[in-house]
């Protein structure tokens, strides 16, 4: 009886898979993403934001994993935007406390922007906190003063970031580095 209703309702499905499988949202093989001199073979993806899918990669050569942000400029307004994010890296490339953009491949609308792995946000070390009998007054200082400095250049540059939380800093070790410059506006 209703027959008609599931063949329409699986066209529909099959149509929409092919339209997110355009602009790159769902794949059954992630394609390599080659240029600047990198060939990055897609391991897994780790996050899918509003406007951006985060993806480990290998680089190949023996190298460690690194993390791919792959942002699709649909429109110019969204091109600028990308393009303002990865000025903003460039601007603040001498601060320890912000990541150092690797690498920026560009394959048509797509733009990958290229990132050192890191082991762990901030979120996620501040749930292990919880556990401990002890915390390291002296180093979780440096933690946030190293936020403080990041956010205060990126002020001088008459910017204001606009998504600061736990989950934008990374960790490894005793190394902390903000990301995620996509919100930033004048």
């Amino acid at each position: 009886m209703f027959g008609f209703l599931e063949d329409h309702l699986n066209k529909i499905k099959v149509n929409l898979k092919k339209e997110w499988q355009g602009m790159g949202c769902v794949q059954s093989k992630i394609p390599d993403i080659k240029g600047e001199g990198y060939h990055l073979k897609v391991k897994k993806t780790v996050a899918v934001g509003g406007s951006a899918k985060i993806m480990e990669v290998d680089p190949g050569g023996g190298k460690e994993t690194m993390i791919v942000k792959k942002m699709v400029a649909f429109s110019k307004r969204e091109e600028e935007r990308i393009l303002q994010e990865i000025d903003l890296y460039k601007k603040l490339e001498n601060n320890k406390f912000v990541i150092d953009l690797e690498a920026h491949i560009v394959e048509d609308i797509n733009h990958y922007l290229l990132f050192k792995r890191y082991s762990t946000n901030f979120l996620d070390y501040l749930e292990t906190l919880k556990t401990r009998t002890t915390v390291d007054e002296l180093k979780h200082l440096k933690y946030f003063s190293g936020i403080v400095l990041a956010i205060e250049e990126l002020h001088s540059f008459e910017y204001a970031h606009l998504d600061i939380k736990p989950a934008n800093i990374l960790k490894s070790g005793d190394e902390i580095r903000m990301i995620d410059f996509g919100s930033a506006t004048k």
